[in-house]
């Protein structure tokens, strides 16, 4: 499954059709896309499936982020000259010539190995980021929403990407298998025992007493508050995007759940407007942080994205509330046993 035959037979179809083709489907599988499409879905379409959605994502990167510096395997275009890398404006630079597995269960040979785990900040191959994430954020698409177009559309491209990324020269045929599992792992994870789950979903449905010291609620307390401390102290400090994202979104979530989480629905224009704030509070802090000069120093990366999420989902909805581009579902039944009464 190291082999660079397969690459080459997918690479033998090449055209100009196919190639623009495949770089539209490459293109829904950065984090940039998917981060983005996930809170569309929270402010505009589901606040609790687009919340859901993000933890899915988010616990798929981590995963395949640590898969990725433990395996520490290069890619098919950097052991094989053949290989085109045809989503590049350059010609493949490697120094090596048909370096791959010489059978189809065989492995890369070890000089070659150690010659890309030496290589500081090389981008490794095993297993897939593109397909781990495209598997999961449309795996669990597919699970949440019933539309027939909506499911057609997850299955195209869960099946698309692993070609894509093995056209494209960027992949193996055991990374994309690696990112499908990986990604399948956490779509069943989640669904079974969160969404699946009646004491877990009552968080989605209702205020959480989250002080009580109730098992319940320490319990949900610590997954949200503490393990992305924890996640943060496992990986490099290269990747605490990651974990500062999903910290401030947990943050933000167990204020707005001890005060009502918002209802989904509104107008057309009350869902752009919903968006685009969340877009101003997200993209705020960096862009502040950017003008400081302070976005490239490591350490503050954590505390950068932290902010960010946190403001996104927080203040993104206490705003919308007070503008009446959300209803508040705690709000609501106050207001309907005020009026039964």
């Amino acid at each position: 499954m190291f082999q660079t035959e397969i690459i080459l037979f997918l690479q033998s179809f090449e055209s100009d059709p196919l190639n623009v083709f495949f770089r539209i489907i490459n293109s829904v599988g950065y984090s940039t896309f998917y981060i983005s499409l996930a809170i569309i879905i929270m402010f505009c379409i589901n606040f609790r499936k687009g919340f859901y959605l993000l933890h899915v994502l988010l616990w798929t990167g981590f995963v395949t982020t640590f898969l990725k510096e433990y395996f520490a395997l290069p890619r098919p275009c950097d052991v094989d000259l053949s290989v085109k890398l045809i989503n590049k404006d350059y010609l493949n630079p490697t120094k090596f010539d048909s370096m791959g597995a010489s059978r189809f269960l065989g492995g890369l040979p070890h000089d070659v190995v150690t010659y890309f785990r030496n290589i500081e900040n090389y981008s490794h191959g095993l297993p897939s980021g593109h397909v781990s994430a495209t598997t999961a954020l449309w795996g669990a698409i597919y699970q949440l929403f019933q539309q027939r177009w909506v499911k057609i559309l997850s299955i195209a491209l869960v099946v698309l990407m692993p070609i894509t990324r093995m056209y494209l020269g960027r992949h193996f045929l055991v990374d994309v298998l690696g990112g499908i599992l990986i990604g399948m792992f956490f779509v069943f994870f989640f669904y079974f025992s969160v969404y699946k789950s009646h004491p877990i979903r009552d968080t989605f449905i209702q205020k959480v007493a989250y002080f009580s010291l109730a098992p319940r609620a320490v319990l949900q307390l610590a997954y949200l508050l503490i393990l992305p401390f924890i996640i943060y102290w496992i990986i490099s400090q290269e990747n605490a995007k990651g974990p500062g994202l999903l910290l401030g979104l947990n943050v933000g979530f167990v204020l707005l759940t001890m005060r009502g989480l918002p209802l989904d629905g509104g107008s057309f224009f009350r869902k752009v407007f919903r968006f685009l704030i969340a877009a101003v509070f997200y993209h705020g802090p960096n862009l502040l942080l950017k003008n400081l000069g302070l976005d490239d120093i490591p350490s503050l990366e954590f505390i950068r994205m932290t902010v960010a999420s946190f403001t996104m989902i927080y203040f993104t909805t206490e705003l919308s509330v007070k503008l009446r581009l959300y209803n508040r579902e705690a709000l609501n039944k106050l207001q309907a046993n005020n009026a039964s009464t």
